[in-house]
């Protein structure tokens, strides 16, 4: 098939950040006729989507983070994040990807505890988190609070069918 070939094609006029308006001087014109470009306007459409319990999760979240890496000496290591807190996920759900993100951190650590437990360290700061979360947040309260709570609830709890186990 000697016809077929692919053939390089001429560059596409830029659109400017317009659909539909092609490139030339007269797109760049003022509609007054003056020859002095005209500022492209874009659209002012914006989406806010964030909640006060949002903040409240990612507060919770970069202090308890913050706190873990402080107390297992680990300085600037950071965990990825893969997802972000979003609108409308469950209290468990936020908690047990921070316990993983703590988790991740904690097989970082050396071991230099006094008693060789990194669990009761990543413990402790998840509580500490919690309680700086709650201070900042003191003063506004709101949804960002309750939520702060939730999570610390859910936590007791878990933690507390983990030693019903251990019995």
């Amino acid at each position: 098939m000697e016809g077929d070939s692919v053939q390089r094609t001429g560059s596409v006029p830029s659109l400017k950040g317009f659909a539909g308006h092609h490139h030339d001087e007269s797109a760049n014109r003022r509609r007054d006729g003056s020859s002095e470009p005209e500022t492209p306007q874009r659209g002012g459409d914006e989406v806010d989507v964030r909640s006060d319990a949002v903040a409240g999760m990612q507060l919770l979240r970069e202090r308890v983070l913050a706190i873990t890496r402080e107390r297992l000496a680990l300085g600037n290591v950071h965990v990825q994040s893969f997802a972000e807190v979003v609108e409308g996920e469950s209290v468990g759900e936020f908690l047990s990807r921070l316990l993983s993100d703590q988790n991740q951190l904690v097989g970082q650590a050396v071991d230099t505890t006094v008693d060789g437990n990194l669990q009761r360290e990543r413990d402790a700061a998840f509580e500490q988190g919690v309680r700086e979360a709650r201070e900042l947040l003191a003063a506004i309260g709101g949804q960002a609070a309750v939520v702060v709570d939730a999570v610390a609830a859910e936590f007791d709890r878990r933690l507390a069918a983990l030693e019903g186990d251990d019995a």
